[in-house]
């Protein structure tokens, strides 16, 4: 389990940094020292064996101690940014919430809306007592670790969790690495990623796996999606997963806007503009990337570097992986031939969602996952995403995929973010509704264009609006049903 990884390299190498914190630096020894003191704490806390701890505690470095020494103690853990979440996501045999007296400050620990979990307080960690503390002695080789339970919540708000054992983690943080090259050199920027989350969770336990460091920026401990581009390439990071709008703002900071061509930037969660790749790539690293997975998934299912235009669009599979593209009736299609993706499952990769047998049987099928993206293959073996199943449009019985239309409309409009839906007007013809995210309203002409170059559709309405409605996460995924609904309201 990842506590004995990290017990063996705090004896192998106990002053090579495992964690930043902003800007403190926490050495192997001091890592193990902090789990360490957690788990004796823990110890104390009369907690049952085998139930889930709800872990209540926003600040990086105090909840990664909690998460690893819970686990070890047998117990299965899930983080989570509220009490709120915690009511929604029905954990069944949860049996306390654990924060620290920092956390308890976000929410009276005592008044707590679920009913007979009781709450456990741990005292903030004092550096002092850190590290003056002796390196812990690794657990006996008998004890099990505990699971921990990941949750997404897509653009719908209904969570869907996921529940990731000891024998298998451990396995993920080895498959995991590969992709992404991480070893012992490896200094990831992990930003202020929080552990329910894919990323947040799975990528710092493969660094630490590995021997390396994680460097965490969190600039507030009441939101998850700030970001600090000032920061963000310090400490000579070689490694980071973001997501396009973070890219953005690296670049249209002028202190961060210089080569660190020694870093490599996986891009994920969504489409990449080719002007802000390409920009990206004259201006920050050579070593850009896109790549393509899910929660569900032990590791990317597709990487592409962005050596030349085309690979923003069109991915390679990661070696070993086999992903299909099918029809509805869910034969094979032909090379060329737009249809769904799916991928098939492999020992390491989630095979259900827990407590969820519909979602689970709709999902994932006859030894494969359906992560619900329309897609193409071409001749070479390369893949292109073109949007979410859900997001195709309908016009006069034939079927669009959205994807690549909105990214053709941002590119030629140079705005922040395109939505397409169809809707019949008051009339009862129907429309396509161009909605566009922007301070600005485009040129007319540019406009124009746009309608020209969509002229199949007969009827088109733009819509405007500054910011989308968006998830709380860090990917902040555009909720598209709450968009339309917005735009059809004549709220835009």
């Amino acid at each position: 389990m990842l506590l004995n990884r990290i017990y063996k390299w705090a004896r192998i190498q106990p002053t090579k940094p495992a964690l930043i914190y902003n800007d403190s630096l926490w050495d192997y020894a001091d890592f193990a020292k902090a789990i360490g003191v957690a788990r004796k704490h823990l110890q104390t806390e009369n907690l049952a064996q085998q139930t889930t701890v709800i872990i209540l505690a926003r600040n990086l470095f105090a909840s990664w101690p909690i998460i690893i020494a819970l686990r070890s103690l047998g117990l299965n853990t899930i983080t989570v940014p509220s009490i709120n979440v915690a009511q929604s996501l029905r954990i069944t045999d949860a049996s306390r919430i654990v924060t620290t007296e920092l956390g308890s400050q976000f929410f009276k620990p005592h008044k707590h809306p679920l009913p007979g979990i009781s709450v456990s307080i741990v005292p903030n960690f004092i550096q002092a007592e850190i590290r003056s503390a002796d390196l812990p002695e690794t657990p006996d080789g008998n004890s099990a670790a505990g699971a921990h339970i990941l949750y997404t919540s897509g653009t719908t708000g209904t969570y869907k969790k996921l529940k990731i054992d000891g024998v298998t983690e451990d396995k993920q943080n080895s498959i995991r690495a590969r992709p992404y090259s991480i070893d012992s050199s490896t200094i990831y920027q992990g930003n202020n990623v929080q552990p329910w989350t894919q990323v947040g969770f799975r990528t710092p336990c493969t660094i630490w796996h590995a021997g390396g460091c994680v460097v965490f920026n969190q600039v507030s401990e009441e939101t998850e999606t700030v970001f600090d581009p000032i920061k963000f390439f310090h400490h000579d990071i070689n490694l980071s997963i973001i997501v396009p709008w973070q890219l953005g703002d690296l670049l249209q900071h002028t202190i961060a806007a210089h080569r660190h061509d020694d870093c490599r930037l996986y891009i994920t969660a969504g489409f990449l503009p080719p002007a802000l790749g390409q920009d990206a790539i004259h201006k920050l690293t050579k070593q850009l990337n896109v790549s393509y997975g899910s929660s569900e998934l032990c590791a990317a299912a597709m990487v592409s570097c962005l050596e030349y235009t085309d690979a923003l669009t069109w991915l390679v599979p990661t070696t070993g992986r086999c992903l299909q593209i099918v029809d509805e009736t869910g034969n094979p299609c032909e090379v060329g031939q737009e249809g769904e993706l799916r991928i098939r499952c492999e020992d390491t990769d989630c095979e259900s969602y827990l407590g969820d047998e519909e979602t689970s049987a709709r999902f994932f099928r006859d030894g494969f996952f359906y992560p619900g993206d329309m897609a193409v293959q071409r001749d070479d073996g390369r893949i292109r995403i073109l949007g979410r199943v859900s997001d195709v449009i309908n016009l006069k019985g034939e079927k669009f995929a959205v994807g690549p239309i909105e990214q053709l409309i941002g590119q030629r409009l140079a705005v922040n973010d395109v939505c397409l839906f169809t809707n019949l007007n008051q009339e009862g013809q129907e429309e396509l509704i161009i909605a566009l995210q922007s301070d600005k309203r485009p040129p007319s002409d540019q406009l124009d264009q746009v309608k020209k170059l969509l002229s199949i559709f007969d009827r088109i309405r733009f819509a405007y609006l500054r910011e989308f409605p968006r998830t709380d996460t860090e990917t902040r995924k555009v909720r598209r049903a709450e968009l339309k609904a917005l735009i059809l309201s004549g709220r835009d």
